[in-house]
């Protein structure tokens, strides 16, 4: 069994939802352009109305666009127990559990100072920072995960914060 528990900080969290955010800003520039051509169709169609319709368009862009930037992250403090069959995820600020079959885990990537295991498609994931391991080994934990561990060089892992 390998157990990891500590405080999660904003900037690991950030940094490893970066990824979810530049496929959410994908998204969403997707939908507006979208949106924008049944905005410019509508203006053709009523040309007197050209200037409203623009207006109530970009107004809903921004509406939807700013809050999908800007995710807002906090020091979270966790547990995580990884067995041979689950992983055991417990957050202790907003008391989430959850469990998960290992087999469910899609990706682990390690950034160096910290793992991200990816599941439901990628959609998920669990921080584990290796600072905060206190029962197992970094090479067990590997073991559990050597198909699907990618290991990554980042100036992130470098600074080690």
């Amino acid at each position: 069994m390998v157990k990891f528990s500590g405080i999660i900080s904003k900037s690991i969290q950030k940094r490893a939802a970066r990824g979810r955010k530049i496929k959410r800003l994908i998204l969403v520039l997707i939908l507006n352009l979208l949106t924008l051509a049944i905005a410019v169709a509508l203006a053709f169609k009523f040309p007197k109305y050209c200037d409203v319709i623009l207006t109530i368009w970009g107004g809903a862009v921004c509406f939807e666009s700013l809050p999908s930037l800007f995710v807002p992250c906090k020091p979270q403090r966790v547990n995580v127990f990884i067995s041979d069959a689950e992983v055991y995820y417990h957050n202790l600020e907003i008391n989430e559990e959850n469990r998960i079959d290992i087999l469910e885990i899609d990706r682990v990537i390690d950034y160096g100072y910290f793992y991200v295991l990816k599941y439901e498609k990628g959609t998920k994931e669990i921080i584990c920072i290796k600072e905060h391991l206190i029962e197992g080994t970094l090479e067990e934990f590997e073991s559990l995960f050597e198909e699907i561990l990618v290991h990554k060089k980042t100036v992130f892992a470098q600074k080690g914060t």
